[in-house]
């Protein structure tokens, strides 16, 4: 049991020291925003040989049942826009209802089949899917499917984007998400062939006027992804493709990337997600895929005006770890050339629960990652295009917020709510190794620091005291690795009785034989005061199973009575929690949370009760195991309510995701609103390691649930608060455009 300990605290670590002095993200924050109020899926973006920019898309229809959905959209309509700011509507490409051209090229396209043409229950439906309009060679095209189930091509007969448009190919029989890619000659390459993609990333080479594909298609696979190096494991199956429809592909500078989506299970949910990888050739082979838009789904790249959104340029080369240089680092005078490059933009409709809007068209810039933007990961790859961290295409509060403390790292966090009217933030301060600090706010937008209150050196159950590790950080600013071993960990306040409690761990240090200089510890405040002073309540917990590890002791109310959890030996254990027993020896229970007991998804789970309703937690790094790295991964807390705070699981309870904010605490304010702690763990989040306050909705449903989730439109009151006092400026992508 105690090497499964030294693996989870391995994990941690490696998370930390990846990103211990990652750069704070870019403001003013982005939303992205529709910029059309046209129900629409796949939005399609394509730029002209002038600059003119085509949009089109998956459009509305009516089925048999006369009720409007996306799989009954008729027409192909196109709008313009010149500027990207405004645009308007082109033309009615092609209608199904009435089709033009030759009979022969169009009778395949008027056959309506079955939704799912496995089921003969299954829906009939009819219309054009995800068409993408192309210039190649010339000439314009529209690519499309046939509600998935045989993908086509139209083509310009005057040789206009406007069209008319005429039938000019059935391409594939069967399946959907067509695109085309033409490798233009350019100063780096291009043989002028023109290729067909469609579903994840499925290419075959097209004949020279562009009526069949002359090849058997193939799959194109990005490599498979490495494995964090602490499980000492590698997979050679995953990923197989680089997403599972709306496949892209477009050039830049010679290096060719692959763009497709992938229902992933980030936030416990079905999030409709945009990866990329890149090749040096159509073919490939192709590097590891990453995320490269939360919820974009099928997307297409284009080229636009220079957006303030993104940095002037960060193309050089991905770092491998923070600040070390690249084996695949570029020659300083290509990096030079792509300086002036354009803006790269991509598509978006909002595809998932968790979009920040639904169906309909935008877009939104891409930066780089590189030194200055570095990616978490077990690898070493090129640069890949991406969403920048301030730029928001997720629903809830995060473009209002900042970070409370600017400038200070902190994780494993908690914020208590005492009766003398005031605040008090704690947790691992990764800036005070070897001093135990708390943070007093009277309003929760502005924070006091108070101590230390107690220091490394005065930890009397300690049986050595380490030497401070003056090559980390924050010793060295630029330090990839805290200082591990001095940091209170888990530093958490809670009030009880008339007086505060703190607990806090110390975590083992990196060598095993040194398991012993570690522990959790208690201290009381002397005089009801948040100040002190404090007496150490020495060593405490300890007791429940063989393991010699930390407690991580979180306090909560339940029917007016303090309890506790605990996570000890991999499994959850709740108690009745009297801080006068000598050692905090209490009589601790097994909780019984059923089949969510073995999906803690890579980090801990825990107990709480919200409006005196017991939920069962367990934070999620999104994948349902370890085949995926942090590339995907999101900090969250998943929960489900209990009947008590031993469980059972309440019947029919389905899990519920309160996103970014895994190893925090939720509160009651003494207003009576509901809020979360966070600091930040994943790429998709406002920041990483920074403290700030979610605001959330609560609501208590029938049978003993409770809805927690983030609030989407704060209050300016509320705005005030996350933003540290004011209110945060947040831009739309249109308003960053020149």
């Amino acid at each position: 049991m105690r090497s499964a300990t030294v693996i989870a605290i391995a994990a941690l670590f490696a998370t930390v020291n990846i990103n211990a002095t990652t750069p704070d993200r870019d403001w003013p924050s982005v939303e992205v925003a529709p910029i059309l109020d046209v129900p629409m899926r796949d939005t399609a973006i394509t730029r002209g040989p002038d600059g003119t920019c085509y949009l089109t898309g998956t459009l509305q229809g009516r089925g048999p049942s006369g009720e409007l959905d996306f799989d009954n959209g008729r027409q192909i309509r196109i709008w313009q826009s010149k500027d990207l700011k405004t645009r308007k509507e082109l033309c009615v490409a092609y209608d199904l209802e009435n089709p033009a051209g030759d009979h022969g090229k169009h009778s395949w396209m008027t056959r309506q089949s079955h939704k799912d043409p496995a089921s003969a229950d299954s829906p009939v439906c009819w219309g054009f899917k995800a068409p993408e309009l192309h210039y190649i060679k010339g000439n314009w095209y529209i690519c499309f499917s046939i509600n998935d189930q045989g993908t086509g091509l139209l083509k310009s007969s005057s040789g206009k984007p406007e069209g008319p448009y005429l039938p000019h190919a059935q391409i594939t029989l069967r399946y959907g998400d067509a695109s085309m890619f033409w490798d233009a000659k350019d100063e780096f390459g291009g043989d002028d062939s023109v290729y067909w993609l469609f579903g994840g990333g499925w290419i075959a080479k097209m004949n020279d006027d562009l009526t069949a594909i002359v090849e058997r298609p193939r799959l194109l696979q990005p490599e498979p992804q490495t494995q964090a190096e602490w499980t000492g494991k590698t997979r050679l199956d995953f990923p197989l493709q680089v997403g599972t429809h709306g496949a892209f592909l477009f050039k830049n500078r010679g290096r060719y990337y692959l763009t497709a989506a992938e229902r992933t299970n980030r936030h416990n949910d079905c999030c409709d997600d945009t990866f990329v990888a890149m090749a040096r050739s159509v073919y490939g082979p192709y590097d590891q895929r990453t995320l490269m838009v939360a919820h974009g789904g099928g997307v297409t790249v284009f080229r636009g005006p220079r957006s303030s959104a993104v940095p002037k340029y960060y193309y050089p080369q991905q770092a491998y770890f923070a600040r070390s240089v690249s084996k695949l680092a570029l020659p300083k005078e290509e990096v030079d050339k792509a300086k002036d490059d354009d803006t790269l933009y991509a598509t978006f409709f909002g595809n998932d629960v968790r979009a920040i809007f639904r169906d309909r068209p935008a877009f939104l810039p891409l930066e780089w990652s590189g030194p200055e933007r570095p990616t978490p990961g077990f690898h070493d790859y090129e640069s890949h295009p991406r969403k920048p961290r301030h730029v928001f295409t997720e629903r809830g509060p995060w473009p209002w917020m900042k970070p409370l403390l600017p400038g200070e790292l902190h994780r494993d966090i908690k914020v208590c709510v005492a009766p003398d009217g005031h605040y008090y933030f704690s947790g691992a301060s990764l800036n005070y190794p070897g001093k135990m600090y708390i943070w007093k706010s009277k309003d929760l937008a502005t924070w006091e620091r108070i101590g230390p209150v107690w220091t490394y050196e005065q930890i009397e159950w300690l049986p050595e005291k380490l030497p401070y590790a003056e090559k980390c950080y924050p010793h060295v600013p630029t330090s990839d690795t805290p200082d591990w071993e001095h940091v209170f960990w888990h530093t958490w306040v809670t009030w009880w009785k008339d007086t505060f409690y703190i607990t806090a761990c110390i975590f083992m240090p990196k060598d095993p034989k040194l398991a012993h200089l570690r522990g959790t510890g208690a201290w009381k405040s002397t005089t009801g005061k948040i100040e002190g002073p404090y007496v150490s309540l020495g060593k405490v917990g300890g007791q429940v199973g063989p393991d010699s590890g930390p407690n991580i002791f979180y306090f909560f109310e339940w029917r007016n009575q303090l309890h506790v959890w605990d996570w000890k030996n991999w499994r959850d254990h709740v108690a009745v929690a009297d801080l006068s027993v000598p050692g905090w020896k209490w009589d601790w229970k097994r909780v019984n949370g059923d089949i969510y007991e073995i999906m803690q998804r890579g980090d801990c789970s825990f107990v709480d009760a919200i409006e005196d309703v017991p939920i069962f937690c367990f934070h999620s790094s999104g994948p349902l195991d370890e085949k995926e790295t942090s590339d995907i991964h999101n900090y969250d807390v998943n929960y489900v309510p209990m009947e008590t705070p031993w469980g059972t699981v309440r019947k029919d309870a389905r899990p519920r995701c309160i996103p970014h904010v895994g190893a925090s605490n939720r509160f009651k304010d003494h207003q009576g609103r509901w809020w979360s702690s966070m600091f930040g763990s994943d790429e998709t989040g406002p920041w990483f390691m920074k403290f700030g306050l979610v605001p959330l909705r609560v609501e208590k449903l029938s049978g003993g649930d409770i809805l927690i989730d983030v609030e989407d439109n704060p209050s300016d009151e509320i705005k005030r608060i996350i933003g540290g006092g004011t209110i945060a400026e947040v831009k739309t992508v249109l308003e960053t455009l020149p």
